[in-house]
C-alpha cells in the first residue's frame, strides 16, 4: 500500500510524473512568495498606521506655535529667537500674530517640501508616465526673494518702538523686549526730536528767580584775549662797526644794558700799521647797549660789528594765538596790553606781523604786535596781557551765553511760550563773542529765552518726555 502526504488545502502536492518534476518545483516556489508578500503587506500596514499616529502628533505640535516674526508669519518656534529672513526677534504668537495659513501642520509641511530641490523628471520617466497613463507636473518655479530685495522692500518701516529704535515693524505691535506699544515712526521721531511744553506755577517761577532775555539782532565784537612778552623794537637796531681793523681802546661802556646818550664816545680804534693813526666812534643817537662783542684791547676786523644799539621808544609784543582763533587775527587790528604789575594802565598797538608757520609743539601761531613806548615802562622781556580786537560783525541774532544748556551732543535753550509755560528747543549756534552766542537755526527775533533757572525746567520737560514715553500720565 502506497503512503499517502499531507495536502495542501488549493494544491496537489501528490509526487508528480517524472516530466513534470521541473513544473512542481516552480508551482513550490510560488506558493513561498506569495507567503511572504502577505507578511510584508501586513507589516507595512502596520508601519503606516504609526507614520499616520507620528504626522497626528506632529500636526498638533506645529498647529500653535509659540512664537511668530512680526514681519514674517510663516516664521514660527516653540521657543524665543530672531527672524531667519529679517532678524527680528520673534514675539508671542497670538490669533491675529499668526497668519491662518502658517498654523496648520500642513502648512509647515508644504513650506518644507517646497524648500527640498525639485527632482526634474528625465525623458525615461516621461516615457514610462506616457505608456501607464500618469502625467507628471514639473515643479514650477519659484522666485526667491533676493537680500536685497528684501531690506528694499522693509526699509522704510510704519512703526517703531520708542525705547528700542532697532525693534521696528510694518505693522502696530508690542515691542519683545520691554512691552511697550509700537508707534508710528513720524511719533516716534517727534518725541525724540521735540520735548514736550511744560506749565511752571508762579510761585515756583518766582521762588527759582527764572528770569527771561529777548532774541535780537546785534553787533557782536570780540576780544581775543592771550599772553606775550615785550621784545626790542628790531627795525630801530643800529649795529656799530670799527672804521678800520685794529685795537679797541677807551671802551666806554663795559655791559650789555647799559644806556649811552647822542654823540657819546663809544671806543677808540689803534692800527698797528701806523702807529699815528687813531681813529674814534661815537653814538649817533640815544639807547641801551642790546649786544656788545668786544671787551677793552680785543682786535677787530672792519666786517663784525663791535656792538648793538637799540631804542626804547617803540617796543614789539610778541604773543601766541591758538590754532582755533589763527584764521580771526590780521594785520592792522587794534590790539591792547596791560602789565600785571600796572592794571589800569594800558597801551595802545596794532597788529604788525603774523609769523608764516604754526609751532607743532604748542599749536599756536606767533603774533607781532608794535606799542609807542615813550616813558619806556615797556622793557623787554616782560610779560604782558594782550587783547585783539576782530572785526565787529553787525545785525547779528544773538542770545546771552548763559541761557545756552550744553548737553554734549547738542545745544539747547528753554523759551518762554507765555502763560507760565515753557519748552526747550533744539539750537545752532554760531561764533560765541564776549557775553554773547550768535544763533543760526532755531529761533527767531524777539522770542524769549530763559536766562536763570532754565536747567530746572529742563530737567521737568524731560521728565514728562521719558512718561510720556511710557505711557504714564504726566505729573501734575
Amino acid at each position: 500500500m502506497a503512503s499517502q502526504r499531507p495536502s495542501t488545502p488549493g494544491f496537489s502536492l501528490s509526487p508528480p510524473p517524472l516530466g513534470e518534476a521541473a513544473n512542481y518545483r516552480i508551482l513550490k516556489q510560488i506558493q513561498q512568495l506569495l507567503a511572504l508578500l502577505l507578511i510584508m503587506g501586513m507589516a507595512g500596514g502596520a508601519l503606516a498606521d504609526a507614520e499616520d499616529e507620528h504626522a497626528a502628533k506632529q500636526a498638533q505640535m506645529h498647529s500653535t506655535p509659540a512664537y511668530v516674526c512680526p514681519m514674517h508669519p510663516q516664521e514660527t518656534s516653540h521657543q524665543p529667537g530672531s527672524c531667519a529672513i529679517c532678524g527680528m526677534f520673534l514675539v508671542k504668537a497670538t490669533e491675529e500674530s499668526v497668519a491662518p495659513e502658517a498654523t496648520p501642520a500642513m502648512s509647515d509641511h508644504k513650506m518644507m517640501m517646497n524648500e527640498q530641490p525639485a527632482v526634474q523628471p528625465t525623458p525615461e520617466h516621461e516615457g514610462m508616465a506616457m505608456k501607464s497613463g500618469v502625467t507628471l507636473n514639473k515643479p514650477e518655479h519659484t522666485q526667491v526673494e533676493s537680500a536685497e530685495e528684501h531690506a528694499r522692500k522693509h526699509l522704510d518701516p510704519n512703526y517703531v518702538c520708542p525705547m528700542h529704535p532697532q525693534i521696528v515693524s510694518g505693522k502696530p505691535g508690542s515691542c519683545p523686549i520691554c512691552g511697550m506699544d509700537l508707534v508710528p515712526v513720524a511719533a516716534a521721531q517727534s518725541v525724540n526730536e521735540s520735548l514736550p511744553p511744560v506749565s511752571v506755577r508762579p510761585e515756583i517761577i518766582q521762588q527759582l528767580g527764572v528770569r527771561s532775555a529777548s532774541v535780537q539782532k546785534r553787533t557782536l565784537s570780540h576780544r581775543l584775549e592771550t599772553l606775550g612778552y615785550v621784545g626790542y623794537d628790531r627795525d630801530r637796531l643800529v649795529k656799530v662797526y670799527a672804521p678800520s681793523e685794529g685795537f679797541i681802546e677807551n671802551l666806554s661802556v663795559s655791559s650789555e644794558g647799559e644806556r649811552v646818550k647822542k654823540g657819546q664816545l663809544l671806543f677808540g680804534i689803534k692800527t698797528p700799521l701806523i702807529s699815528a693813526y687813531y681813529d674814534k666812534t661815537f653814538a649817533q643817537d640815544a639807547g641801551i647797549i642790546s649786544v656788545l662783542n668786544v671787551l677793552e684791547g680785543d682786535f677787530v676786523r672792519a666786517e663784525n660789528p663791535v656792538l648793538t644799539l637799540a631804542s626804547l621808544s617803540t617796543v614789539w609784543v610778541l604773543a601766541d594765538v591758538f590754532e582755533n582763533d589763527a584764521v580771526r587775527v590780521t594785520e592792522g587790528l587794534h590790539a591792547d596790553v596791560r602789565l600785571p604789575s600796572l592794571p589800569s594802565r594800558v597801551w595802545e598797538g596794532k597788529v604788525d606781523y603774523i609769523y608764516p608757520n604754526l609751532d607743532p609743539e604748542t599749536r599756536t601761531l606767533k603774533v607781532r604786535m608794535r606799542f609807542d613806548n615813550p616813558d619806556e615802562l615797556l622793557k623787554p622781556n616782560m610779560y604782558t596781557e594782550i587783547s585783539i580786537h576782530t572785526p565787529p560783525r553787525h545785525n547779528v541774532l544773538a542770545i546771552p551765553r548763559e541761557a545756552l544748556i550744553e548737553t554734549g551732543r547738542q545745544q539747547r535753550v528753554i523759551v518762554a511760550l507765555g502763560d507760565d509755560r515753557f519748552q526747550p528747543r533744539e539750537v545752532t549756534i554760531g561764533e560765541e563773542r564776549g557775553e554773547w552766542v550768535e544763533i543760526t537755526n532755531g529761533l527767531e527775533e524777539n522770542e524769549q529765552v530763559v536766562v536763570s533757572g532754565q536747567f530746572l525746567i529742563d530737567s521737568e520737560s524731560n521728565l514728562h518726555a521719558s512718561l510720556s514715553r511710557l505711557g504714564l500720565p504726566k505729573l501734575p
